[in-house]
């Protein structure tokens, strides 16, 4: 992971007497690398084995000119596409870099199938996975015309999707509650 030094400047352009048009310029000047911990991920659309992700924790590298890092890593043949690893590399680097135990290893390897299994079920829902795959633009256009359609709903009452969704799951405590004082009230009338 890279990152850069910042510098902005501002320069006056006048256009014409009265006012001035300020142009932003940036730039930067220089790079630090820096070394992720790799922890076990959450990404359900492994097809085997652990996911893998970037901790927080890091070791912070150089800090070096931009122009001489981009031409050593032009000199050095860097390869400009990811490959993707396999279940096997994933699992190994988490346990010789990332420290981890086979037991850490399962335990994310059992959350992401079951992450797995409720996309499918929500794949599913939406007509399976070839369907829900294929999505025309004719259903995608209909998607995105509820979704902006609850949206503005959303907007206008003022609330949020948390909310209706507390909203919602309170109505229905209410309604359990009331249905079993019906219970209640039959099993004890004569």
């Amino acid at each position: 992971t890279a990152r850069g030094s910042l510098d902005s400047q501002e320069e006056q352009h006048p256009t014409n007497a009265r006012s001035f048009n300020y142009r932003r310029r940036v730039s930067f000047t220089s790079v630090q690398l820096r070394q992720y911990c790799r922890e076990c991920g959450d990404n359900p659309s492994v097809t085997k084995g652990v996911p893998l992700a970037i901790g927080w924790k890091y070791n912070e590298g150089e800090v070096m000119d931009i122009d001489c890092y981009e031409t050593e890593k032009e000199c050095n043949g860097q390869p400009k596409e990811c490959h993707r690893l396999s279940a096997q590399e994933r699992e190994d680097i988490l346990i010789k870099i990332g420290g981890h135990s086979r037991n850490q290893i399962v335990t994310a390897q059992f959350e992401a199938s079951t992450d797995q299994k409720l996309r499918y079920e929500t794949l599913d829902k939406l007509g399976g996975y070839e369907k829900a795959k294929h999505i025309g633009p004719r259903e995608r256009v209909l998607i995105l015309k509820e979704s902006a359609a609850r949206k503005l709903d959303r907007a206008c009452k003022g609330t949020t999707s948390s909310k209706e969704q507390r909203l919602l799951w309170e109505k229905a405590q209410q309604a359990a509650l009331l249905k079993e004082e019906e219970v209640d009230g039959e099993a004890t009338s004569p």
